[in-house]
This record gives C-alpha cells, structure tokens and sequence, in this order.
C-alpha cells in the first residue's frame, strides 16, 4: 500500500474518508487493516458500511475472508521480549503488537529497497538473529 492518506481532513470530510477506504478496500485493503491506516480514528462497522455501500453502487470491491478470530496464514512463535520491545509502539497506535508486525512486515516486504536493506544488514550483524 503505497497511498499516503492525509488523516486529519479525511476525519473532517465523511465522504472524502468513505472513499479513502473505498480506494483502499479495492487496492485489496481487509477492513482490519483499513482500521488500522485510520489508527483506529473510524470505528470498524463504519469501515464496513462504507465498502457495503459501495459494493451496492456496482463497484467492485473484493470479499474478505471472515476470521472469526481466527489466524489465517502460518503462525510464527516471536521471543516474550522482542514481543515486549514492541508492546509499546503498538500501544502508542492503539493497535495490537500481532497487527503492529504484520504491518511491519507488509511495510519492509512492499519496499524491495528497504528489504534489502534490512536483509544486508542482517548479514553484516552476523549473530544469528
């Protein structure tokens, strides 16, 4: 996701923040992650109306597998502290630490710039983390 949205005038403007997340939704956004681009400023059922309205207009606008809570994808076990290193940025966005690393990690894997980088210096460190 590449699109930088100005946060403060979309909370003004109900339109303009309905078609952010409609722009969003289409580029193949889940919801969850939608709330989490708002930082939680755009309570979650009105994320959904938004979509549910424009999918009633005729614009095409993928489903999103239902979680139910549920992980989807391969479950990676992280060290307490690295965990606990990260507890409070993810507190500072009132989102949880699960949601912060997923983002981190779409963050680095959409930028092959800033992958490398990461990767390299990885290899320079050299100590097996």
């Amino acid at each position: 996701m590449t699109e930088t949205l100005d946060l403060a005038n979309l909370l003004q403007s109900p339109k303009a923040r309905d078609a952010a997340i409609v722009r969003l939704a289409k580029q193949g956004v889940a919801p969850a992650e939608i709330d989490w681009v708002f930082k939680g400023f755009v309570p979650r059922p009105s994320i959904y109306k938004a979509i549910a309205d424009a999918r009633r207009r005729g614009e095409t606008i993928p489903h999103f597998p239902k979680t139910g809570g549920k992980s989807r994808g391969s479950v990676v076990h992280l060290p307490d502290d690295l965990v606990a290193s990260l507890k409070p940025h993810a507190e500072r966005r009132k989102v949880s630490v699960q949601d912060l690393i997923r983002s981190l990690l779409w963050t680095v894997v959409d930028e092959p710039p800033l992958l490398d980088n990461v990767l390299d210096d990885l290899d320079d460190l050299g100590d097996g983390r």
